[in-house]
């Protein structure tokens, strides 16, 4: 079958360590708490009635992923510009089709789950809100510092 992947085995023996160190629960917590920051942004760019979560009932939502779409506007600029000029990668609307969705192209997906951390979830939301700014697509703002505001709050 070829060489063992043996680096992929000391890499998996780090990140099991690093889980362990941390503790499950806290990793839960943690996870918990980036989505919430997600949240509380999508709650204010929300506001303009153009950028929405996809699942509006917050409780129902993924602690690992935040699914938001912009109806009637192609988020490929959005995606484009964010990685290139903040090495920022969203994910497709998988699974969305049809006119109201541009086959997909009018969602994006933002992980917060794995090795993460609030710096590196702030980032991530400062840098989609340049992006809605660049590629003039309406949304609330605030969200940077509402999701700042969650993480203050609720990390410990």
């Amino acid at each position: 079958f070829g060489t063992a992947p043996t680096q992929h085995i000391y890499g998996q023996r780090a990140a099991l360590d690093i889980m362990i160190d941390e503790g499950r629960e806290k990793i839960f917590r943690r996870h918990k708490v980036l989505a919430g920051s997600v949240w509380a942004a999508l709650k204010k760019w929300s506001q303009k009635e153009v950028v929405l979560p996809n699942i509006k009932d917050e409780p129902q939502r993924s602690t690992a992923v935040t699914t938001f779409r912009a109806d009637g506007y192609d988020l490929t600029p959005l995606r484009k510009w964010l990685k290139l000029n903040a090495g920022v990668e969203l994910g497709h609307g998988v699974g969305f089709s049809g006119l109201k969705y541009l086959d997909g192209k009018s969602v994006c997906r933002v992980a917060h789950m794995g090795y993460l951390n609030p710096v590196m979830i702030l980032g991530v939301i400062a840098s989609i809100e340049a992006g809605l700014t660049v590629c003039e697509i309406p949304f609330g703002k605030g969200g940077s510092e509402a999701a700042a505001n969650f993480i203050a709050k609720n990390f410990n």
